[in-house]
């Protein structure tokens, strides 16, 4: 939260100097992704904020979030629409100079280690996604600018166990259970 409230403040200042100084502050001038937790766990939904700043006097802004493979679109904010194609997430931040744009994803390709199994160092590269955001404006006085940003996300591995026996003693009290269920049957027969 405190790291959000910094991120917020250092873009409150960098549009107060676009607007007292905009000669001197021309194209982008703030670009963050930032995930709001490490290591997520598997299957479950996690957001990111992507956070942005650049001149007002832009044409055209745009935000385009390339997800990583293992992950399955959830939502996004601010009317960021899902690419299937590309698996990315677009913004139109035209109208916005400063701002945040989030998403949710969900991580669904994820090793699962035996239980008690360690795993190996290829496996554990695998539990790390990385996320590539990147923004594009147009100002009128110039080309095209794009700046990207990039992050990683660790998850957290699920080890499957199987289906163990509770207890060897299970077995033993299962069987004493059915020998009893048949003494009673037949003593009450007998009677």
């Amino acid at each position: 939260m405190k790291k959000m409230i910094g991120i917020l403040c250092i873009v409150i200042v960098l549009c107060i100097m676009v607007l007292t100084c905009p000669a001197a502050a021309q194209g982008i001038l703030f670009f963050d992704s930032t995930d709001s937790q490490d290591p997520v766990s598997a299957f479950t939904p996690y957001m990111y904020t992507i956070i942005y700043a650049f001149d007002p006097q832009a044409s055209s802004a745009s935000i385009i979030d390339h997800l990583p493979f293992g992950v399955s679109f959830d939502s996004a904010t601010a009317n960021g629409i899902y690419d299937s194609a590309t698996n990315s997430v677009v913004w139109d931040v035209s109208e916005t100079s400063a701002g945040s744009v989030s998403v949710t994803v969900i991580p669904n390709h994820i090793p699962f280690p035996v239980c008690g199994e360690q795993l190996s160092s290829e496996q554990l590269s695998s539990l790390k996604f990385l996320n590539r955001a990147v923004i594009t404006i147009i100002l009128p006085s110039g080309p095209e600018s794009a700046i990207e940003d990039e992050f990683t996300t660790i998850i957290s591995p699920v080890p499957t166990c199987g289906a163990e026996f509770p207890s060897p003693v299970l077995p033993a009290t299962m069987i004493i259970g059915v020998l009893g269920a048949v003494l009673l049957i037949q003593r009450t027969r007998e009677h």
